[in-house]
């Protein structure tokens, strides 16, 4: 949860919000996971991002048909979430430009969360199509999350590649109580926090240095206890892990990756049965070799030597390989390893 303060109107100067904490991921039936619907995230820049009540950030999908409109999606895990989030306007400027566009409004939606990977994103597409939503473009951001998270973090946790991650947790009848408890800290504070920024963006004394930094002090308090709790969860994660032989993880990979391979042909094949555009766009990654030079600070800010970095380092090859097999096979899928190459 990053340090916020209250949202400024900067002609005013007066409070028109609070930014609230970060919402939890909810079980849903089809997905795997969406985030608490009509919840909001913080973010670094200081806005706060609205999900919508199907669990995504931003609008709703599109219902029905409006041809006055062109829906653009975007489809992946956490970094196409935050590419919708950064980029969306440098997008809609250049796809406004292409004549199938001309005099269309472009709405682009986001359906990439944090540690979703195949096949969530073919069955998030196949759900909103079954709605009857619009789209028109749909842009796949991925790679990442489809084959490292399966030998990381499922195989460790003895849950099957496919399955979403944490699904062990998620899907627990009866969690452990220490997680129970974990998850009502979270809850609680979330409550006191909201309430008490509520009060403070609602009352005069907003404009009081005191009030302010009694706010700050006891926001401060929350946010760590927050922390706290977010630890003792990931600590109950970690517990019930396993240690992996390089055998194993290397099968994982390779299911993974035909995982991904065999999603990404259905999600193609399913756009163009629809009329929508489909293009997919392979994620670089900095453990994948000579990718990027490397500062100093980026070295110790981005490189680990356990964690995600030995799956990554043996996945991302053959990841690659498998975009070229695609590609070959006339799919429209580019790969972005290099993209940071002279950055």
């Amino acid at each position: 949860v990053p340090q916020n303060r209250p949202l400024i109107d900067p002609s005013t100067g007066d409070v028109i919000g609070m930014p609230t904490a970060s919402p939890a991921p909810v079980v849903h039936p089809y997905l795997g996971f969406v985030m608490e619907p009509g919840s909001e995230q913080p973010t670094r820049r200081g806005d706060v991002l609205r999900y919508s009540e199907f669990g995504f950030f931003g609008d709703e999908p599109l219902l029905g048909r409006d041809e006055d409109v062109a829906v653009i999606a975007i489809g992946g895990g956490s970094v196409a979430g935050s590419f919708w989030h950064n980029e969306q306007d440098r997008l809609a400027e250049a796809l406004a430009t292409l004549p199938q566009f001309a005099g269309k409004r472009l709405r682009i939606q986001s359906f990439g969360l944090g540690g979703y990977k195949q096949p969530q994103m073919l069955q998030t597409l196949t759900y909103l199509l079954s709605l009857g939503a619009q789209i028109d473009l749909w842009i796949e951001l991925d790679g990442f999350n489809d084959v490292v998270l399966p030998a990381a973090e499922n195989l460790a946790s003895g849950v099957q590649a496919d399955y979403p991650r944490s699904w062990r947790v998620l899907s627990a009848a009866r969690p452990p109580e220490a997680l129970t408890a974990a998850r009502a800290t979270l809850n609680h504070e979330k409550t006191v926090r909201e309430r008490r920024r509520a009060w403070v963006g609602a009352t005069p004394l907003r404009y009081s240095a005191f009030t302010l930094a009694w706010w700050d002090t006891l926001d401060r308090r929350s946010e760590a206890r927050m922390s706290e709790a977010l630890d003792a969860v990931n600590d109950i994660a970690m517990s019930i892990r396993s240690d992996v032989s390089d055998d194993e993880r290397d099968a994982a990979i390779r299911r993974s990756i035909d995982l991904w391979k065999n999603a990404s042909i259905q999600m193609s094949r399913i756009c163009e049965a629809n009329g929508i555009a489909y293009y997919q766009f392979v994620q670089p990654n900095q453990y994948y070799a000579g990718s990027k030079p490397f500062s100093d600070e980026e070295k110790q800010k981005a490189i680990a030597a356990g964690g995600y970095a030995p799956v990554a380092s043996a996945a991302y090859p053959l990841l690659v390989a498998a975009a070229e097999e695609l590609r070959t096979e006339v799919y429209h899928v580019s790969d972005l390893k290099m993209i940071f190459h002279h950055v």
